[in-house]
């Protein structure tokens, strides 16, 4: 398949970076990134209470190194406001059984946004994409983020980006792992908080390995008016990549049944 910019394209998404997060490794990322010209996503908690997140002592230097990623041309992501999961349900991606959006009234949700936004904006940091905590969020959050003017949504199981309702524009989400895109545009979601040594190694080699197809935020926004317009029921159903993860779930689970009424019958 062909996008915008011909054949597949990779986007690095990093997540769950606050104050407390493992700045050791992020600053080594960081020097790879600039090393070979990558420019990712860095989803944002702007007011952390999951303990989970917490890593390292509070970061002294946190608002001048988010400027510099900013500076350098990151995609500035709010990931949630306080990265907790207190409501029930999944909402549109049905990858998680709790989140912090889903189900919530379409005020309190603007409210709860708004003061994401306000914290990262009142040390001059502009959010331009929502990056909901475990993939959990609903259409009220869709159209409360129209309201507080974000519009970039990274998620989904898309062969490419989809503008949607509310003026959204999604960005797919698809895989943990670097690798050569066959095509259309994938997002590898990273959570590096607990890397170590062999996984920076491989993050260098990996990227060295796969430049030529790694693109930005910006490299997709500048082009939005170039991909397919999707409603409500398509997004939620996906495309060819989601009817793929469904498929190889169905056939693990008929597979494991087999295995298990064979072990029953040799036993």
């Amino acid at each position: 398949m062909k996008t915008a910019f011909g054949t597949g394209r990779l986007l690095i998404r990093i997540d769950d970076i606050c104050q407390r997060s493992n700045w050791r490794v992020l600053r080594q990322l960081e020097s790879i990134m600039v090393e070979e010209g990558v420019r990712p996503i860095v989803a944002i908690v702007p007011k952390n209470m999951d303990d989970s997140l917490v890593i390292e002592p509070p970061n002294p230097t946190y608002w001048e190194d988010l400027s510099r990623w900013q500076t350098l041309g990151y995609g500035m992501a709010l990931h949630g406001y306080h990265h907790t999961f207190a409501q029930d349900g999944g909402g549109i991606m049905g990858r998680s059984s709790r989140g912090e959006f889903t189900g919530l009234p379409e005020s309190v949700q603007v409210d709860m946004l708004h003061h994401g936004i306000d914290e990262l904006e009142s040390h001059r940091i502009h959010p331009m994409v929502w990056v909901a905590p475990r993939h959990a969020f609903d259409w009220t959050t869709v159209a409360a983020l129209s309201r507080v003017g974000i519009h970039c949504i990274s998620d989904g199981f898309f062969l490419a980006p989809r503008n949607g309702p509310c003026g959204s524009l999604w960005i797919p989400q698809q895989t943990s792992r670097i690798g050569r895109p066959c095509f259309g545009v994938v997002t590898v979601c990273l959570h590096v908080n607990r890397w170590g040594t062999d996984e920076i190694l491989q993050f260098r080699k990996d990227l060295s390995n796969f430049r030529q197809y790694l693109i930005s935020l910006d490299d997709i926004t500048s082009v939005a008016e170039t991909w397919p317009t999707w409603n409500a029921r398509q997004i939620e159903r996906g495309d060819i990549v989601n009817i793929a993860l469904r498929t190889r779930q169905v056939l693990s689970r008929v597979l494991k049944g087999r295995r298990a009424k064979h072990l029953k019958h040799l036993s």
